[in-house]
């Protein structure tokens, strides 16, 4: 009797054991998630002009960093071919003016950068096949009017298609646009799908990520300052979720890595500091936010990641230089 019923007992407390391991294990992998960037970050005294947030993306393996350039106004690029140890001589390219940070998309083989036209509200695009010669730019437009907006917009790839979203120039609401024809800019957006989106008194710029076949958009609530996100769901965006616990001092960036969404920011407060979190849907991020002493930016952050699961994350000196400033995470 004693040996027929030790066994149910001893599997019982070995399932215990287990599920108490399982759940360490998950509270350790989501403080990981957490604390997932290297701090200080680096600084590249070559790239010494930028005065935005800058936009990032990987384009034929190499990572492209993007911004307005502190001396023109104009868009300037450098490039790093080795996960951001070094990066190249800016280039500035004086026939596109911005009057905003750049956003950065990779879509059918081509490198799209959106922005906001230098003296006026014209939302902007130019392209690239090969890394270093960009379109005339031109204006994004639906149905014969101009899409307008005082700051950056967001661009991202999904479902076959080229998106965009932006703040809304009379509203303050989010729009967004999306299109099957891209590479020529007559077609693109106005074949596309305009108008009211979601969130309303919007003022910094919107972030969008794919994650898991699904499209994600977050952005700033003006008012709180808490992060929005939500989803695309179908044929329309899904109900919005705010996160009291997570209040930001800039528009969000956002990438995907970790079997899931990283969203990064500002700190909301005179410190600058970057922070993070992290989540599998528009309910799930980690709250409050983790935030590092040790990175201190001027600006928003851009970011991106790589194939790898790597994150980098970009930025603007938090003084007068005007350096880039680059952190990379992974787990």
């Amino acid at each position: 009797m004693f040996i027929r019923n030790s066994r149910p007992v001893t599997r019982t407390r070995t399932h215990i054991y287990a599920l108490i391991a399982a759940v360490i294990a998950f509270a350790t992998i989501r403080a990981r998630a957490q604390d997932i960037f290297y701090q200080p970050a680096t600084g590249y005294s070559n790239v010494h002009n930028v005065n935005s947030t800058p936009g990032m993306a990987f384009f034929n393996g190499v990572l492209y960093v993007a911004y307005q350039d502190s001396a023109t106004g104009d868009l300037s690029i450098t490039t790093s071919s080795n996960e951001g140890s070094s990066f190249s001589n800016p280039v500035v390219y004086s026939s596109v003016a911005m009057g905003s940070a750049p956003a950065l998309a990779v879509f059918d083989g081509v490198l799209y950068v959106a922005y906001k036209a230098a003296g006026s509200a014209d939302l902007m695009m130019t392209y690239t096949s090969n890394g270093s010669t960009f379109a005339t730019p031109f204006v994004l437009e639906g149905l014969g009017n101009p899409y307008m907006s005082g700051v950056a917009p967001a661009l991202a790839a999904f479902d076959g298609q080229l998106w965009i979203a932006w703040v809304d120039y009379y509203t303050s609401t989010i729009d967004y646009a999306y299109t099957y024809y891209p590479s020529i800019p007559a077609d693109w957006p106005g074949n596309g799908v305009g108008g009211p989106g979601p969130g309303t008194g919007i003022s910094l710029p919107p972030a969008m990520a794919v994650w898991n076949n699904t499209l994600f958009l977050s952005y700033q609530d003006t008012t709180s300052h808490k992060l929005v996100v939500q989803q695309w769901i179908g044929n329309q965006w899904s109900d919005w979720y705010s996160y009291p616990g997570i209040l930001m001092g800039s528009g969000p960036a956002m990438a995907t890595a970790f079997n899931g969404l990283v969203v990064g920011f500002k700190s909301n407060d005179k410190y600058n500091w970057l922070f993070n979190t992290v989540g599998e849907s528009t309910s799930s991020f980690s709250s409050p936010a983790y935030g590092y002493s040790e990175i201190l930016m001027k600006a928003g952050p851009g970011m991106t990641a790589d194939a790898s699961n790597i994150v980098y994350v970009a930025f603007q000196s938090n003084d007068s230089y005007h350096w880039l400033f680059m952190t990379k995470g992974s787990y």
